[in-house]
């Protein structure tokens, strides 16, 4: 696993400042095809994860299966079946003072996101709020847990193949 000093995540940080309007303004069918690449993209290396969670808890790939990646797997379909639903404006309750209007609520990303992960689910504590970030349309910065090198490991080389650093 690589490890950045504090120079290149303040670097990473002012990046993803700049590109967090542009990613913001991602459409549903753009954030559902991110979902989608890194749901294809874990499925396919499956297999390294399983080795990685073995190196590192000597879990079983059943153990593994269930409790990580199964539920990482539904949680972007979830986002990816729920996307389009939750990007629409939702209509407010008109006023009494102002009954001819109309008002609606709309939803809009935070814009930067940290997400640090646990040690004791590292890809399902880190790849699920990943994929509700995505879908909600913010840019990331992961820090997955030290405790846990060889999934660590491998979640950063899975992440840096899909996605640009800012």
């Amino acid at each position: 696993m690589q490890f950045i000093d504090s120079r290149q995540i303040n670097r990473i940080f002012e990046d993803q400042g700049r590109k967090r309007w542009s990613v913001a303004a991602t459409t549903a069918p753009e954030r559902i095809a991110k979902l989608k690449k890194l749901r294809k993209a874990l499925v396919k290396r499956k297999n390294e994860f399983f080795d990685a969670v073995w190196k590192d808890f000597r879990k079983s790939r059943f153990e593994a299966w269930t409790t990580e990646f199964l539920p990482a797997i539904e949680e972007i379909d979830y986002a990816i079946g729920h996307l389009k639903k939750w990007m629409k404006d939702r209509p407010a309750k008109r006023t009494l003072i102002l009954p001819t209007t109309h008002s609606y609520s709309r939803f809009e990303p935070k814009g930067r996101v940290l997400i640090m992960s646990p040690w004791n689910y590292p890809l399902l504590l880190l790849v699920s709020p990943i994929a509700s970030a995505i879908a909600a349309g913010n840019v990331i910065i992961a820090k997955p847990s030290n405790k846990t090198p060889c999934v660590s490991a491998f979640l950063a080389s899975l992440f840096e193949s899909l996605f640009e650093k800012d």
